[in-house]
């Protein structure tokens, strides 16, 4: 029952009234339109909804009204008045938000923390901030900028012509840090618009599914307008790739994995929310599933879909040489057989998003990676012209490629288009777990060889992914894997493969890698293998296996510049020495805890794998001076929005405050490409520096200038001086296009890169990242834990435009490495939460150094490569190889939970 409950919010007396046992959280966003306070899971788990209850920190969405009365909320809202907080600008200047979805509940954490404690230590951030979770960052920026409160820096503000190597503050940072960012769940507060809920098949099984009396049901729930069925959906198929759509909106009489939507209930916000999913007239039948990669690939499974009657997806791979024969002809040589398990992106914001019907088009608001793929998705579903779809991204409260596929997208489309009415989604965190795509679960099986001397002579590595119920990312996995599969090194004999499974289960995407973090704990731990037979030193036995310029990689590609391994492992070479040194100290009594050291190494190909990789980026100047940047590519958190605007801006000769972004939004930039496989900075920021260069060549040609010349811009002046003399162009006598720019600049860039041949041949990036890093675990050889004290981190990121942005890429793909290593396993129907799959935290983090090499990249803006998977790639390998330097375990299947350590300590003899 509704009551009045009395409370101040951020200095303000409320009235509100609802229920008692309502959230505050809810009311909050709802009642209140305070939607900095975000939700992430509902349960207490993500601390996303962290507000100050009488000063004290809480999770919002774990406070019943109730609680509330009399006493005083303050939100992220109520932080700062006309100017931000020292909290806030710290967190600005250090890079300590990146999507930004977590960074309110940092914020009311470390502000009630520094209420008490003005100068606190490390330990005492961590433990304060210690219930908040974050995907992003790796904590250790976010612990910087609390430490730093005191300093009264000012983010910096390079000049014109200086923006590339600035250590830059976010150009969208600001909404982030006071609460008036809007992501995808965002705009559904006030009731404004209906929800879409999914009714899901419990349990793990395959199911057949039959819709009921769904007259009958909305005769007998008020409030409850349309229920959608495949019925409903004109083409009923999506996909990554143009000639894979097998993936239903809506489940067609078979749901094929747990989490599969198979209606969508379309209604008023609260009748829609008290829904309770067993009332919707849905059966299912269970038929015998297919689980697993032994299961797919039995011959005797029943097929997962129609017409893929070996449960085979595609299969490919690199042949150079005769790896076979050279391996048996090898004086040393090394075995295994590696498995990693489903892992989940856990990104803090769930899917979300909300649609409304324009006329004859439709409009879709939306978290998302891949604003263009959704608009041709949307545009295909519904059957009708991509110019008749809309795609505007909201903020994005993180993706590492579990936003790439479709979500929310459709479902709210269909449901505008067909009610007339806007309608949002946003999924539940269990429904997010159960719902969306999920790094492959893996099985590769390797062999390597060197000579007595330690130099390589063959590779073979063989990798079997299970795919789920639908294609989703697996070709591109399956074909990434084999080229980068013997590792970043000079191995003259290769054969490898790599296969994609269907199996009843959730479907597998990209996450951060597509496959190669997966291969490289193979390729790693093979290097490791052969180094400690031989007798070299593991770092230095990569070092002298290192590609380096010159050389051809197993595809036969020339690497022509930019191959900077020996230089990151050359910058690892005395940290390294240092920690073997104070490992074998500590190591010397025989403790219980024992210290172990561990380094490994990644490339990746930049971009699409062997197939047009095109982004084209626009920059235009109106009448009274404005400059807009029309930036196609999605910013999920990484930077590209400043990164890019940085290059923006060298290019054109301006400041970068001088610059309006456009973001993402397909009525208004052109197609920059999907924000994945760490192309933006590389594709995008040359389309960007070509377009400025394009924009200030109109400009200097309109005035006869030099290409000396400088460009300055006083409010609506824009001056262009050239030696003694300046000019003012006439902007308003020239003709304007419908933004109102005068003079417009456009740049392409599409990297080159070839197809490979049937045995795996040709040139499939224009470039390659490559870094290596240096893991310092401790190792309990009683309980098999496992704490990781130090990481060092050498990457080549060709130029880096904005290290704090580098360094932050850098952090976060070492947390989620960790994870991966240590502790995430995502089991469908079992760790569907944030309590019961475990990511990691404050408290899990060690201290990180960074250290950025640049060999650069001369197809690439102002030298620059890209840094955002890169991060992630070599992290587990460290930590294993560290493992098994501490207490003889060599690790086969990841995470390395406690009673795995202790079996592979056991299996070791150690």
């Amino acid at each position: 029952m509704s009551a009045t409950t009395t409370f101040v919010v951020n200095g303000r007396a409320v009235d509100v009234a609802a229920a008692r046992q309502t959230r505050l959280a809810d009311v909050l966003r709802d009642e209140l339109g305070l939607t900095g306070t975000k939700i992430g899971c509902n349960a207490g788990d993500c601390g996303a909804c962290t507000v100050l209850l009488d000063g004290d920190q809480v999770c919002a969405c774990m406070v019943p009204l109730a609680q509330a009365e009399g006493r005083d909320v303050t939100t992220v809202e109520g932080l700062a008045g006309d100017e931000l907080t020292a909290l806030q600008n710290a967190f600005h200047r250090h890079g300590a938000a990146q999507c930004g979805i977590c960074t309110p509940g940092m914020l009311m954490a470390a502000a009630s923390l520094l209420e008490t404690v003005t100068k606190p230590t490390s330990e005492q951030v961590e433990d304060a901030l210690g219930g908040v979770l974050c995907r992003c960052t790796g904590y250790r920026k976010i612990v910087e900028a609390v430490m730093d409160v005191a300093t009264t820096g000012a983010p910096v503000r390079p000049e014109a012509g200086h923006a590339v190597g600035a250590r830059l503050a976010k150009i969208d940072g600001l909404p982030k840090l006071t609460g008036e960012e809007c992501y995808g769940a965002d705009l559904e507060a006030g009731g404004r618009v209906g929800r879409a809920q999914h009714a899901k098949p419990q349990g793990l099984r395959r199911h057949r599914v039959e819709i009921g009396d769904v007259d009958g049901f909305l005769a007998s729930h008020p409030g409850i307008e349309r229920v959608l069925t495949s019925a409903d959906v004109p083409f009923n198929g999506y996909g990554i790739y143009p000639d894979i759509k097998d993936q239903p909106v809506l489940a067609e009489g078979q749901a094929r994995y747990r989490g599969e939507a198979v209606v969508a209930v379309v209604g008023e916000r609260d009748a829609v929310a008290s829904l309770d999913l067993d009332d919707i007239p849905v059966s299912f039948t269970p038929i015998d599933p297919v689980i697993g990669l032994d299961a797919a690939m039995d011959e005797a499974s029943p097929p997962v879909q129609a017409g893929r009657e070996d449960n085979l997806l595609v299969s490919g791979g690199v042949r150079s040489g005769n790896a076979s024969k050279a391996l048996d002809e090898s004086d040393i040589t090394a075995a295994g057989v590696f498995e990693v398990a489903f892992v989940e992106h856990a990104y803090i914001e769930p899917e979300a998003g909300w649609a409304r019907r324009v006329g004859d088009r439709i409009e879709v608001h939306v978290s998302t990676q891949t604003p263009y793929m959704d608009r041709d998705e949307v545009a295909n579903i519904m059957q009708i012209p991509g110019e008749s779809v809309r795609i505007v991204p909201t903020a994005c409260g993180g993706g590492f490629g579990g936003k790439l596929d479709q979500g929310v997208q459709p479902l709210i489309a269909l449901a505008a288009w067909i009610t007339g009415r806007p309608v949002a989604c946003v999924w539940t965190r269990p429904e997010s777990m159960a719902a969306s795509t999920k790094r492959h679960p893996s099985r590769i099986t390797t062999r390597f060889g060197c000579d007595r001397f330690g130099r390589m002579t063959a590779a073979e590595m063989f990798a079997e992914f299970n795919t789920g119920a639908y294609a989703s990312w697996g070709p591109t996995v399956s074909g990434r894997v084999p080229i980068h599969g013997m590792g970043p090194y000079r191995v003259p004999h290769v054969r490898t493969r790599g296969q994609a499974w269907f199996a009843n289960e959730t479907p597998a995407g990209a996450f951060r890698g597509f496959g190669v973090p997966q291969a490289a704990i193979a390729h790693e731990t093979m290097m490791d293998d052969l180094a400690l037979q031989v007798g070299i030193d593991r770092l230095e036995f990569r070092l002298m296996n290192a590609l380096a310029k010159g050389d051809r990689t197993a595809t036969g590609q020339l690497l022509e510049a930019s191959t900077g391994l020996s230089a990151c492992l050359e910058a690892l070479t005395q940290p390294w020495k240092d920690a073997l040194a104070q490992a074998d100290t500590m190591n010397a009594a025989k403790p219980v805890t024992r210290r172990g050291v561990g380094i490994g190494c990644m490339w990746y190909g930049i971009g699409n794998t062997s197939m047009t990789n095109p982004s084209t980026m626009r920059i235009g100047l109106s009448a009274d001076g404005r400059v807009t940047f029309y930036n196609g590519a999605a910013d999920i958190g990484q930077g590209s929005s400043t990164i890019l605007t940085q290059i923006a801006a060298d290019a054109l000769g301006i400041s970068v405050e001088d610059i309006a972004v456009i973001m993402g939004d397909t009525d208004r930039t052109a197609d920059a490409g999907k924000s994945s496989a760490s192309r933006q900075t590389f594709v995008s920021g040359k389309a960007t520096e070509l377009a400025g260069l394009d924009l200030r060549g109109q400009i200097l040609r309109l005035v006869n200038a030099g290409d000396d010349a400088r460009l300055s811009l006083d409010g609506s002046v824009l001056t262009v001086t050239d030696g003694d003399t300046e000019h003012v162009p006439d902007l308003a006598g020239l003709p304007a296009d419908a933004n109102g720019d005068v003079l417009v600049g456009e740049g392409s860039f599409d990297p080159p890169a070839t197809a490979l041949d049937e045995n795996g041949q040709g040139s499939p990036y224009a470039t390659y990242a490559f870094a290596a890093q240096m893991a310092v675990v401790d190792v309990d050889t009683e309980l098999g834990t496992v704490k990781v004290k130090r990481m060092v981190a050498a990457h080549d990121v060709g130029h880096a435009i904005n290290p704090i942005q580098v360094e932050g890429q850098i952090h976060g793909g070492i947390a989620q490495g960790l994870g991966l290593a240590l502790m995430e396993e995502y089991v469908p129907g079992v760790t569907e939460n944030l309590h019961d799959y475990l990511i990691p935290t404050f408290g899990d983090m060690p201290e990180i150094r960074v250290i950025i090499v640049e060999d650069e990249e001369p197809l690439g803006p102002y030298g620059a490569k890209g840094v955002g998977e890169p991060g992630l790639v070599p992290t587990a390998p460290a930590i294993l190889g560290a493992i098994r330097h501490a207490a003889g375990a060599r690790i086969t299947r990841v995470p390395a939970l406690p009673h795995r350590v202790l079996e592979a300590m056991e299996a070791s003899g150690d």
